[in-house]
């Protein structure tokens, strides 16, 4: 075998860097309420740089902490250019907190959606029916695999405007609610 393929008769399965592959999250679904609030800390924090800027700039025009003189040939330009950036850091802070208030929507919406699908899967999907969709006799590191494929399955029948990521999404949710 090349010394790049991937083994995976190994107990512990490794891609090519050497890493563990069954460690790392497989799912690129990110949900709306996560968004919300990364998009709502990336505001606040904008507006936090921004705002200790100008002030400090304040401070240093009227002497009270000296940062840059006003002796100083570029005095002028330096001001110019920190001005402007600061009001650009609340202006992206204004931005992102809108952004974040429309994924804010979003994610409620998300949220009764999520609700209603893992109380239909608590409702019609036991586990007894997961553990009999798979036969024979596998590793039980593999039965996740086949856990998740047959709620995935399922939900994809039962909701057919799910996409493939927020399927995937809720049979792992829902997999390990049940068998953890």
């Amino acid at each position: 075998m090349s010394e790049n393929a991937t083994d995976i008769t190994n107990d512990n399965i490794q891609d090519n860097n050497g890493n563990d592959s069954l460690l790392t999250g497989g799912s690129l679904y990110e949900s709306s309420t996560d968004k919300y609030k990364d998009n709502l800390s990336s505001a606040i924090t904008f507006f936090v740089c921004g705002g200790i800027g100008i002030i400090l700039m304040i401070l240093n025009d009227i002497g009270i902490i000296k940062i840059v003189t006003k002796d100083a040939p570029s005095f002028l330009f330096i001001n110019i250019v920190l001005g402007l950036l600061f009001i650009g850091f609340i202006a992206i802070g204004v931005w992102s907190l809108k952004y974040s208030n429309k994924i804010k929507a979003k994610a409620e919406t998300e949220d009764k959606k999520a609700a209603n699908v893992l109380n239909w899967l608590e409702d019609n999907i036991t586990k007894e029916d997961i553990e009999n969709s798979y036969t024979g006799d596998i590793q039980e590191e593999m039965k996740y695999f086949n856990r998740t494929a047959y709620v995935k399955e399922q939900l994809t029948v039962q909701f057919t405007e799910l996409s493939d990521e927020e399927a995937e999404n809720f049979s792992e949710q829902f997999v390990e609610k049940m068998f953890n």
